[in-house]
């Protein structure tokens, strides 16, 4: 031992459970906290027999002991074998046999502090069979500490291991918090179950030569292991100093016992000289005894005494000669007993349903506990004086504390959330992103995933009352109320938006990409390998950006504000279309010259269905869902369009739009608008349309809306057919005509109706046809409107 070593003994800490309760991983994880700094290295201790199965695995170490002065001291980590554990616990009863030389149970005896330790996983069957042994040990083990040392309050740890467990891959840490406060609670209530102190002689958090803390552990992230090992090794030395001080108290106080004595045996003999009392004698002395030395109420009504000392009052009641006391005395018992009566009926107040404050979560419950606070909840006026020490009374002026502290630690935690919040939603009005405005972005992610108090921790100025409800508030009651748990809820959508944003801009070439991630992945080059760029493409936004491509995040232009939106919807946008270019240059690749009805059909067998065409429908279908237009595949569009026989459209009415810019003078519909489609093999059906009326007018041109007469059948149209529009029109000298005769295919020539027409003046000699820039039509109908798919190119040789 080193020279500076304290003049006491090894500090020896047990670490028991039944196997495969985690008490190993904890012991190591709390020894290699407390060995942080020493300057030996841990010992192994060797065990004394060399027996393989060993009761006891200790480790020796030398620490620097928390306390009020800091001394570097010696401690005794010692590990149960598992399976000796589980023997013990079943027969408690041995660690009162004083002759046994079993180490094991030697060491519980004589330990400064022991960690039960309960794994958090345990069901419920499992939880309360194994917490029922540790309710046997812990009777056991107060019986033979009292008989052993005079020095009280052994340290008790339950701690509750594994609690990483608990943690679902898709848990932020408060959800994660949350649920082990939760799980802990639930372990707690079933503890408190068994060891009620209505049901058995042991208090449900003191067990007279015993205190109990517990706390959750998880060794391998670590999580609550610096508390642990700070309370574990501060309660032992506190323990080990008060045992040596009682042993120095105890021989000092050896002499006065042989005067106490001698006391006695005069007492015993003036009783031989005047016969033994009455029953009633003794009656009124034990009343008259029990009167003069009765404790403060905090003693009397504790919960760790409570009961028998209710039973004891009881016993003076229930005696046959209590109607022969004096009236004073029965008074006096009578009003003992109600006050007993009055202060369990108080106590019970506190008991659930009643909200305590680490359990308020809404404004509501809130209320409703101040409202009880002031009313139920407050001390009897009667006794309020006389109990103002006791259990129940600190209880509730340390829920006033706590409520105090919820409010002002809500308020600042919603603050911090909101103010997340406000920096997000102003990093999202940015109109170009940069390096710096990336930055940004990182440093409030990561300021954002440090919380500023963790769950467990206490809030500062909470106090302890040693009774079950009366922990220190920690910030996870602050975490779980509903306006902070709202606030962290829209920060994660906020964040998540912008994270969004983050990433788009890299994929759209806005921003430089993180590191490893590929450029502009969204970018299409014009030239290049039309095959198969889609499918480079996509498989990149699989490895870099799934999130996108499984739509977790997302990437629709619409979701941010402007002035962003505009730029990237242009990026989308101008994305798609080089895309459509790269589909129509290896469809016109693939389609023969001929352009026919065939041609097309064994297009769609052969092209359609490639892989390569397949990635291209995906991927353009992506782009147009993040900007925000067709959110059908377009490779699928136009296999189906292509599979088709025949097409029909119900004839309603067109509305055709005439700018004002199309000629000098100033033109008007004459009355004639006609549809003709001439079969392959057959006359032309010529559909007429007449009763042109303005519909909207402004500063640029007039809409023109031309009804069919009741009863005009549908347009219908087979591949190969030709395919005409005309609309007459006249100005004050002067007729003209309209017409739509440009289109992609010869074998879909209806698409000629989405194009420009040309203006023809009809005189002779018959004037040049023009382009009639700015004239659009429009057909009005429920159905689908007359269009061919924007994937079909525009073919060479058409007609």
């Amino acid at each position: 031992m080193a020279p500076d070593m304290p003049l006491f003994a090894p500090l020896r800490i047990v670490f028991f459970g039944p196997p495969a309760s985690g008490k190993t991983q904890l012991l190591r994880a709390v020894a290699a906290f407390a060995g942080k700094g020493a300057e030996e290295a841990p010992i192994e201790l060797t065990h004394p027999d060399g027996n393989a199965l060993k009761a006891l695995i200790p480790l020796q170490m030398i620490v620097d002991l928390p306390g009020p002065k800091a001394e570097t001291g010696e401690v005794h980590f010692l590990d149960c074998n598992g399976r000796a554990a589980a023997r013990l616990l079943e027969q408690p009863e041995e660690l009162r046999r004083t002759s046994a030389r079993d180490e094991l149970r030697n060491a519980i005896r004589y330990a400064d502090a022991i960690v039960l330790a309960v794994d958090v996983m345990w069901d419920v069957p499992e939880l309360r069979e194994n917490l029922r042994q540790f309710q046997l040990f812990l009777g056991a083990l107060e019986g033979v500490r009292t008989f052993d040392r005079e020095a009280g309050g052994m340290p008790i740890f339950l701690a509750l291991t594994k609690c990483d467990a608990l943690k679902r891959p898709q848990d932020s840490n408060t959800q994660w918090l949350s649920r082990v406060t939760r799980r802990q609670s639930e372990v707690l209530d079933h503890f408190h179950d068994l060891f009620d102190d209505r049901a058995n002689d042991l208090a449900a958090f003191e067990f007279g030569s015993l205190n109990l803390e517990v706390k959750p552990t998880a060794a391998q992230m670590p999580f609550g292991i610096e508390d642990l090992a700070t309370s574990l090794l501060a309660a032992a030395r506190a323990n080990a100093e008060r045992t040596r001080n009682s042993e120095r108290r105890l021989i000092r106080t050896a002499g006065g016992l042989v005067s106490l004595f001698a006391a006695f045996f005069a007492v015993f003999a003036a009783m031989e000289l005047l016969g033994p009392p009455s029953a009633l004698e003794k009656l009124t002395a034990d009343v008259q005894s029990y009167r003069d030395r009765a404790a403060p109420a905090e003693v009397r009504f504790a919960d760790a005494n409570f009961a028998a000392n209710r039973r004891q009052v009881q016993a003076l009641i229930d005696s046959p000669d209590y109607e022969k006391l004096p009236g004073d005395l029965r008074g006096y018992l009578l009003a003992v007993a109600s006050e007993f009566d009055r202060y369990r009926e108080y106590r019970e107040r506190f008991q659930p349903p009643q909200f305590s404050p680490a359990e308020v979560r809404t404004a509501g419950e809130f209320q409703k506990l101040q409202t009880d606070l002031e009313t139920i909840l407050l001390p009897t006026p009667e006794y309020r004086e006389a109990w103002r020490e006791t259990q129940a009374v600190r209880l509730h002026a340390k829920w006033q504390r706590d409520s105090e502290l919820l409010q002002s630690s809500e308020d600042q935690l919603h603050g911090w959330y909101r103010e997340l919040i406000r920096r997000a939603t102003q990093s999202m009005l940015v109109e170009r992103p940069s390096a710096s405005w990336r930055e940004s972005a990182t440093a409030l992610f990561q300021e954002s995933s440090q919380l500023p108090y963790p769950a467990t921790e206490p809030i500062p100025g909470s106090p302890k009352v040693n009774v079950p409800r009366g922990k220190p508030l920690t910030y996870a009651a602050v975490y779980g109320y509903e306006r902070v748990a709202s606030a962290e809820r829209d920060w994660e959508s906020t964040s998540r938006k912008l994270r969004d944003l983050v990433q788009l801009c890299e994929a759209l070439g806005m921003i430089a990409p993180g590191e490893g991630k590929p450029s502009a992945v969204l970018v299409l080059p014009e030239n290049g390998d039309s095959l198969r760029l889609a499918g480079e493409r996509l498989e990149r936004l699989k490895a870099f950006y799934p999130d996108a491509m499984d739509g977790t995040a997302n990437w629709n232009a619409s979701n941010f504000p402007d002035p962003i939106r505009q730029e990237l919807l242009r990026r989308l946008r101008l994305s798609v279309e080089v895309g459509v270019r790269h589909v129509q240059r290896v469809i016109r690749k693939e389609l023969p010259e001929s352009d026919t009805r065939n041609d097309w059909r064994m297009l769609d067998e052969r092209t359609l269905n490639a892989p390569e065409l397949r990635a291209w429908g995906t991927f353009l279908q992506k782009l147009s869902q993040w900007a925000d237009q067709s959110r059908g595949n377009p490779v699928e569009e136009l296999s189906v369009f292509l599979k088709r026989e025949r097409f029909e459209w119900p004839v309603e009415k067109f509305a055709l739009y005439l700018p004002n810019a199309l000629r000098v003078e100033k033109l008007l519909p004459d009355g004639s608008f006609t549809v003709t489609v001439t079969p392959r093999e057959g006359l032309p059906r010529v559909t007429l349309f007449r009763d042109a009326k303005p519909t909207n007018r402004d500063a640029q041109g007039t809409v023109w809306q031309f009804t069919a007469p009741a009863g005009t059948p549908a347009i219908t149209y087979e591949p190969g057919d030709a395919f005409a529009v005309e609309v007459a029109l006249r100005s004050a000298d002067s007729q003209f005509e309209l017409k739509w005769n440009e289109g992609r295919t010869n074998t879909y020539r209806f698409d000629r109706i989405a194009s420009e027409p040309v203006l023809v003046k009809i005189e002779q000699p018959a004037g040049l046809p023009q382009r009639a820039t700015g004239v659009k039509l429009t057909m009005l109908s429920e159905s689908a409107a007359i269009r061919v798919p924007v994937l079909i190119p525009a073919l060479p040789g058409v007609k």
